[in-house]
């Protein structure tokens, strides 16, 4: 009996200690216990990160006030027809309406013109020992110009000065010992054509047998195609006005001797076309223009017979000036002293208010668009900028 018995404790403390043994195989250390929560971590991080990059920066779609300059008019009709007209179209499908504010926003930054760099000309040098002279080699480039639709020019060094010199601003008796002939890319017509390079080096080619010449092109016209329409894309995608409309508050005017008092306490000027200027700088325009909203655009009042209007416009061109955010910033200010003074309101070209953030977003994105510029390397208000914009 007794010797049954401690059998069975014999066989019930093998048992327990197979259950011990196992448990302490099986169980998870504490190490393996840290290796645990930092893996679930290193696994939520990516995620997280990923939710962030999913945010869409201010610059990533175009504020309304940030308008292609080939789509900015001056109304022909007054504004608040132009909202009724709006209002009309208020009881739209809400897909209509979605689809048409999906439209409306552009995104500014396209990645493919940091892959290509920017090139605006194609030309080519033709060197040789003796002279040309600018009356010959005129005589060439004026019978060929006719049938070159994009910018053309011809500049020589001189024989006497070593300096480059454009052949249209030489005297007949000008010698020169290279010449380069160069096209613009794109124009306002859009982007240069194989026919049209085929024309241009039909007279680089005269120009070269005249004047016992060799040539050097910058690039094939093959090549050119390519850096045409890229330089096309680019041009048609940042072609950019800021507007800032200033609108009266209900049934209210704006007399034209008030916003000429105001303007010119702004330190504008009057300009030819009957329009007010600023400019921050005193030999090239680099500021921005007010005008009365609609057609023909003149705040002049000794030239029109309508004493007052109910829309002002204020536009600068983010090409075209050397500073784009220093001038919307000083573009800003004059926005808010007129709308202060005059009692208006800050509109989009939609008719929307104009908030504090939206203002925000504009600068950032005009402050954006100048560092693209930079990465192709082109800098607003350049002579390069001002050929193409």
């Amino acid at each position: 009996m007794s010797l049954q018995i401690a059998l069975v404790l014999l066989g019930a403390t093998a048992l327990v200690l197979v259950i011990i043994v196992s448990f302490i195989h099986n169980r998870p250390s504490l190490g393996a216990g840290r290796f645990s929560s930092s893996r679930i971590i290193g696994l939520l991080k990516p995620k997280l990160a990923g939710d962030d990059s999913k945010k869409t920066p201010r610059y990533s779609y175009r504020e309304p006030s940030l308008v292609p300059a080939a789509q900015f008019r001056l109304e022909p009709i007054r504004i608040r027809q132009f909202q009724a007209t709006r209002a009309t179209r208020s009881d739209e499908s809400d897909s209509d309406t979605d689809n048409s504010a999906e439209n409306g926003s552009k995104m500014l930054l396209d990645e493919n013109f940091s892959q290509l760099p920017i090139k605006i000309d194609y030309w080519a040098k033709m060197t040789g020992e003796t002279a040309a002279m600018c009356y010959d080699a005129l005589s060439v480039f004026r019978h060929h110009e006719p049938q070159l639709e994009h910018a053309h020019l011809i500049h020589g060094r001189s024989e006497l000065t070593k300096a480059w010199v454009n052949l249209e601003d030489g005297s007949s008796s000008d010698a020169f010992t290279d010449l380069v002939v160069s096209v613009q890319l794109v124009s306002d017509q859009g982007a240069v054509t194989g026919s049209e390079l085929t024309r241009t080096n039909s007279l680089i080619y005269e120009l070269s047998e005249k004047f016992d010449r060799k040539c050097q092109f910058n690039m094939t016209p093959e090549e050119a195609i390519i850096h045409a329409e890229n330089l096309d894309r680019f041009c048609k995608n940042y072609d950019l006005l800021v507007i800032i409309v200033i609108s009266a508050i209900s049934e209210k005017q704006f007399r034209r001797d008030a916003i000429q008092l105001i303007a010119e306490e702004s330190n504008m000027y009057l300009g030819d076309e009957g329009m007010y200027h600023f400019s921050n700088l005193d030999t090239v325009f680099n500021g921005f223009t007010l005008a009365d909203r609609f057609e023909p655009g003149k705040l002049d009042a000794s030239t029109i017979n309508d004493s007052s209007t109910n829309e002002l416009v204020l536009f600068m061109s983010v090409p075209r000036v050397v500073d784009p955010v220093t001038v919307f910033d000083q573009m800003t200010e004059t926005a808010l002293h007129l709308s202060s003074k005059l009692s208006g309101q800050l509109l989009d070209p939609d008719g929307d208010p104009i908030s504090k953030d939206n203002m925000c977003n504009i600068r950032e994105q005009v402050e954006h668009i100048h560092q693209i510029f930079r990465s192709v390397g082109i800098e607003t208000g350049s002579p390069d900028a001002l050929r193409l914009f």
